[in-house]
Formats: structure tokens, C-alpha cells, sequence
């Protein structure tokens, strides 16, 4: 936890300030100045370089760590990773030889299900002709009580002929009767 705030406020500070250790090198040496071929600089800017030095080694130093934590991390992912891989090709392994072996239950159900099938359509062609059956007996029902029906219309038509003319029979054989066996005036 500390690193990380010293990490942060290193490279808030940075940020801040705006400066690279190259700037404030040439800041240096131009701040400085030269006495006899050599460059006289202050204490003070030498140890404000110092601590630049030192706090840009520190934040390398963070970042590195950082960088090593999260290459850390991610081996460890990879090889997570990779175990699960393993575990997944031994279940598809699994799973090829439980398909090989589902393969004579596939045919059983397959047999099955072409068996059912056909059941189903003999039932359905059965049902279809006994139904044609019916409906042509039905149908032929219907007709011959249609038929009897007019038939007896007509018997009752016949009838009913026969017996007017049966009627207008017996009348005429009442008159000639009556006409024959009318007694005789005797004079």
C-alpha cells in the first residue's frame, strides 16, 4: 500500500512539475558557472538533482515491481488457464467415448422410433378406413330409408287408389245388384 502512494505521488509530482531528468540536467549546467575550464555547481542544485535521480529510480523501481506483479498474475492466469484446457479436452475425450458407446442405444432408438412411427400410421390408415366405412354405410343407411319412405309414400298412394276403386266397385255392383233384384211392380 505504501509503494502504490509513493508511486502515485511520484508520478503526480512528475506530472506536476512537468520536468525529465534531462531538463533539469541542462537547468543544471546552465544555472552553473565555469571557472577555469570547470563547471562550479551549488550544493543545492546537485542534491535537488540527487533527488530527482533517486525519485525517478524509485518510480522505475515501483513501475517494475508493478510490472512484475501483474506478469506474476498473469502466469498464473495462463496456467489456470491451462489446466482448465486440459480438463476440458479429458471431458470431450469422455464425452467421444460415451458417444461411441450411445451409438448401438442410438440404433435401439432409432429401431424405436421408425417402429412407433409405423404404428401410428397403420393406426391412422386403419381409423381412416373404418371411418370410409361408416360414413359409406351411413350414407347407403340413409338411402334406403329414403327409399322405403317413398316406397311406403307410394304403397299408401296405391293403396288408397285401391281402395276408392275397390269402393267405386262395390257401389256399381250395389246398383247392379239393386237394379236386378228390384222387385217388380206386379200388375
Amino acid at each position: 500500500m505504501r509503494r502504490i502512494i509513493l508511486f502515485s505521488f511520484l508520478i503526480t509530482s512528475n506530472w506536476i512539475l512537468g520536468q525529465t531528468l534531462e531538463t533539469r540536467w541542462n537547468r543544471m549546467l546552465d544555472k552553473s558557472y565555469t571557472y577555469n575550464a570547470h563547471k562550479v555547481i551549488k550544493r543545492e542544485d546537485l542534491h535537488a538533482m540527487y533527488g530527482a535521480i533517486h525519485d525517478s529510480l524509485l518510480m522505475a523501481g515501483v513501475k517494475v515491481r508493478h510490472e512484475q506483479k501483474q506478469v506474476q498474475t498473469q502466469s498464473q492466469e495462463i496456467a489456470r488457464l491451462k489446466e482448465k484446457q486440459k480438463a476440458m479436452e479429458a471431458l470431450l475425450i469422455q464425452e467421444r467415448v460415451e458417444k461411441s458407446q450411445a451409438i448401438s442405444s442410438k440404433e435401439m432408438t432409432t429401431w424405436y422410433i421408425v417402429s412407433l412411427w409405423m404404428a401410428v400410421g397403420v393406426a391412422l390408415v386403419a381409423s381412416a378406413f373404418f371411418f370410409f366405412l361408416y360414413k359409406r354405410s351411413n350414407t347407403i343407411a340413409f338411402q334406403k330409408m329414403r327409399d322405403h319412405d317413398e316406397l311406403m309414400k307410394s304403397f299408401t298412394e296405391y293403396k288408397a287408389q285401391k281402395l276408392e276403386m275397390e269402393r267405386k266397385l262395390k257401389r256399381e255392383i250395389q246398383t247392379y245388384a239393386n237394379k236386378f233384384y228390384e222387385p217388380k211392380p206386379r200388375f
